[in-house]
């Protein structure tokens, strides 16, 4: 069996102020016409594993009042090397008129900042911009116009097992939320006998390579190792991207 894997470039913190480098936070937004889902997810950058704490706090300006609302939620949680993971989450009413303020932050063991993400459902600059209001056809057509663009996986099987990669991949894929612009390829080679072998592979470099087995724990543990192979593959590619646009 054989695997390729890729170098990751890890940045440490250099000056006061640089987040999202270690452990990026980010707010992910669902929206439709009656209301605002909103999600908090933290994701390691790094293949070292990291105990943290997050604060993800709402808060809620009504008119005529000096101090805002606010409700907080905060704990400890831990992420493996390149693990993603959600924390926390609300929903607001499209009805609602107050102005709200979703703000997410990550520390880490010294209690120093290091990930963060806010969210407002009014323009900065504009207080007077009514939150955004989709109708279900814009919805529908969004949502298709994404499915087109991203999280696209080929797939070239010749054999049910190969077929069955194919499925426990896919759905390890979807629920990991990379939703890449890249377009994954799962190709199945005949090989001699019974034997076929899996390549998994983006942008013309291979994430994983190996002979098929008909045990679904041995697939599930080879879509694991793929998932893993092609979070770095990604991040590594965005740091380098983050490189040239430095200079």
């Amino acid at each position: 069996m054989k695997f390729l894997f890729f170098a990751i470039f890890f940045y440490s913190l250099t000056a006061v102020g640089q987040y999202n480098t270690v452990v990026n936070a980010e707010l992910l937004v669902d929206e439709n016409t009656e209301y605002t889902a909103i999600r908090a997810r933290a994701s390691n950058l790094v293949e070292v594993s990291q105990d943290l704490r997050f604060v993800f706090t709402t808060f809620r300006t009504v008119p005529d009042e000096k101090n805002p609302g606010k409700v907080e939620e905060e704990g400890g949680f831990s992420l493996s090397p390149i693990e993603k993971k959600t924390l926390a989450e609300t929903t607001i009413s499209k009805s609602d008129t107050t102005k709200i303020i979703v703000l997410f932050l990550v520390y880490d063991v010294d209690e120093n900042l290091i990930g963060k993400a806010r969210w407002s459902q009014y323009d900065e600059i504009s207080e007077e911009k009514e939150p955004l209001i989709l109708t279900k056809e814009q919805i529908r057509d969004n949502a298709y116009n994404d499915a087109l663009i991203n999280g696209i996986v080929t797939q070239d099987t010749r054999t049910k097992f190969g077929n069955d990669f194919y499925k426990i991949f896919y759905a390890k894929y979807f629920v990991s939320e990379i939703n890449a612009e890249e377009i994954i390829n799962i190709k199945e080679i005949l090989g001699t006998g019974r034997n076929t072998k899996i390549e998994v592979s983006v942008e013309g470099q291979l994430l994983s390579e190996f002979f098929l087995r008909p045990k679904e724990d041995y697939l599930k543990s080879m879509a694991d190792f793929t998932i893993n192979n092609l979070v770095r593959y990604l991040q590594n590619k965005k740091n380098i991207n983050n490189q040239i646009e430095r200079y």
